[in-house]
This record gives structure tokens, sequence and C-alpha cells, in this order.
């Protein structure tokens, strides 16, 4: 099993964060060579800072990009994939439900909490996210959140787990609704709305900017922060190499997890996502 306990990481805990980090490696010189510049964020980017390297119960690896940028990457896999591994996206896996991409490990394969299900790549995966400008005028935002929230509704609730996952007994309610009328919705109808909501092409940009799809529509504010304070990336020790991370990271630290030097109480020092793991040996 993938477990933390006493302080110690499981056998299949360490070699699948050894496994996701080389990953992560991989994907960042592909990026390099292409002028992108990817950045560690959320927990990742925290065990970088303070750790120097993934935080000792942590299961996944969260990579961020500019909106632009994350476009360019998405086009340069469908082109010129990475040998082995699978980009999967809400424009390539009908039926995918994030707005965010996950770049999987064929041959491999992981249990998670909420699993999207049978007929999807269930391998060992590193999350991307795309970070969007916010638009520079309250109405345009207003509008954007409330688009994106009617879109996720459906989208979201893909399964009964997925559903039951929201935070409020209200979205739980509105979640299983949802999941009901799901196979009456068009769902490329609700990706494209959704894609032109995280872009808003008429509104004019401000210099902050957000993603979305990391802790949920309705907690947007948690990822909010300057465009120079993401880019350009500093490169941090991360185990035995060194990865980027957002070019103001306490900044950036601060507004996600506020006094980020001290971990959390033992009881929840634990794997957040992934139960157990097959390496396809």
């Amino acid at each position: 099993m993938v477990d933390y306990r006493d302080g110690r990481p499981s056998e299949k805990l360490r070699r699948l964060q050894t496994v996701q980090q080389d990953l992560a490696v991989r994907l960042v010189d592909y990026c390099h060579a292409r002028g992108l510049q990817p950045f560690l964020v959320a927990g990742s980017a925290l065990g970088a800072w303070r750790d120097a390297g993934m935080i000792a119960w942590d299961d996944d690896i969260d990579l961020g990009l500019l909106r632009d940028d994350y476009d360019k990457l998405a086009q340069a896999l469908a082109r010129d994939p990475l040998p082995g591994v699978t980009l999967q996206t809400w424009r390539n896996t009908p039926g995918f439900p994030f707005a965010f991409a996950k770049l999987r490990i064929d041959g491999t394969k992981v249990v998670e909490s909420a699993a999207l299900g049978p007929g999807f790549h269930q391998g060992i995966f590193l999350d991307i996210f795309p970070f969007d400008p916010l638009p520079r005028a309250a109405p345009w935002r207003w509008l954007q959140r409330a688009v994106l929230l009617g879109a996720n509704l459906f989208l979201l609730s893909f399964s009964r787990e997925a559903a039951m996952n929201a935070t409020s007994p209200l979205f739980r309610a509105l979640r299983l609704a949802a999941l009901a009328l799901r196979p009456l919705v068009p769902l490329n109808i609700l990706v494209a709305i959704s894609e032109w909501a995280y872009r808003l092409p008429p509104a004019a940009k401000s210099d902050s900017c957000v993603s979305f799809h990391m802790y949920g529509i309705r907690f947007w504010r948690k990822t909010r922060i300057g465009k120079s304070a993401l880019i350009p990336p500093a490169l941090v020790p991360f185990g035995e190499t060194q990865l980027p991370v957002p070019a103001d990271c306490h900044a950036y630290l601060t507004g996600i997890f506020g006094d980020y030097s001290r971990p959390p109480p033992e009881h929840a020092q634990r794997p957040g996502h992934i139960r157990d793991v097959d390496f396809g040996d």
C-alpha cells in the first residue's frame, strides 16, 4: 500500500515518489527545450521550497504553466510525445472531466481515492495546471466564475464518489442532481463553454493570474497571484536534482498555506490521492 506511518513512508510510496520525480524532470527538460516556463505548484512547490524535495508523505507532483505555455505544451506533446507516457486532457480523452492535464506513465496503474472509472488511462500521473490572467473589470470576473461554476457542476459530477466529494451538503446535493442529468447534457458543449470562460477573450486582462481548477472555482483566491511572482521561475534543489518554482515562491506559498513553515499535525501526514500502485514490473 501507499502509506506513511510513524514518520516513515512505505516502500511503495518511496518508489512512487522516485518515479514521479523522474517524470517531472523529463517534462521540465522537455519544456525548457521548447522555450516553455513550467514551475512546481501547490504542495510540490512547498516541498521544494521548505524541504528541498517532495514532502515526505506526498503522493503526487503538480506543475503549472501560464495559459499560453500550457497550450503550447499540449500542442507539442501531440506532435512529439514523450516516450512511454500519455497526455490526458478533455480535448484528447472523451469524457475526461478536468480542465487541467494529467501526464500518465504507460503500463502502470494507480488506485485513487476518486478514480475516473473504467475506460480511462489510470497510470502514475503528474498534474499540469494552467494559470489564466484574470479580467481587469469586476463584472467580467463575476461572469467568468458564474459560467465556470455552472459548467463544473456537470463536468465534475462524473461518478457518485466524485459528487460526494463536494465540501458542503448543498453542493453534494447539486452534484448528485447533476450526475442524474449528466447523460442528457452535451459535455463537449460544456467543455467548449468552459474553455471560453477560462480564456475570456473579450475581457481586458489584469496582471493577476489564477489556476481555477487547482482547488476548485469557489476557492480561486487561494491561487491568485501576480504574473511577475510566477515567471521567470527560480531553480531550487529537489532531491538530487533541481526543479523550478514560482519566481516569488514565498509569496505564492503564503497565499495558499499561510504559515507554511510548520508541518501539519501527525494525523494529517498521509498521502492524499493514491492508495495503491502497480508499477508494471
